[in-house]
């Protein structure tokens, strides 16, 4: 690791979840991307995946709802969705940061300070569900980073400055 720079080597022992990817993930037809689309409708199209993503987990039952928080315009809120779900202490919410990108595989990627500081609050509840190949709906693979304050705690999520 000498000089070679944090990202070449930083995500490699950080563990996730693979929630799905490509046909099985039954994406609609309707769900599209431009080639050379800029950031924020990539960004528009991973979320709407990962709408798609959770209207599917409510069907089957694995969650009791879901609020697209961006649905109609950007909030400002530190996060995308909030999904609602029952456990042994009753109704809880988590609260999911969606970040796409068109590579198959991309480790870095900008969070903000208010996403920071709201991992720490929610700490188990705060979640980060990265979409890769955004837009290719044979190679679109979805994982999520579950419990991302205890991740860098851990030191297998690591921040980086880019100036």
């Amino acid at each position: 690791m000498t000089g070679d720079p944090v990202w070449t080597y930083m995500a490699t022992d950080y563990s996730y979840e693979e929630l799905g990817s490509g046909a099985e993930l039954e994406l609609p037809e309707t769900l599209s991307l431009n080639e050379g689309a800029p950031g924020p409708e990539m960004g528009k199209w991973g979320e709407e995946f990962v709408n798609h993503y959770l209207e599917r987990q409510k069907r089957l039952g694995a969650i009791i709802d879901f609020v697209w928080i961006n649905n109609a315009q950007e909030s400002g809120r530190p996060y995308d969705f909030e999904v609602h779900f029952a456990d042994d202490n009753g109704i809880q919410t988590d609260y999911i940061e969606v970040k796409s990108t068109r590579l198959d595989r991309k480790e870095v990627f900008e969070i903000s300070i208010q996403q920071v500081k709201f991992a720490s609050e929610q700490k188990e509840h705060f979640h980060i569900f990265r979409v890769f190949n955004a837009g290719d709906k044979e190679q679109v693979k979805l994982i999520r980073i579950t419990d991302l304050n205890m991740r860098m705690s851990q030191k297998q999520v690591k921040l980086c400055m880019l100036i």
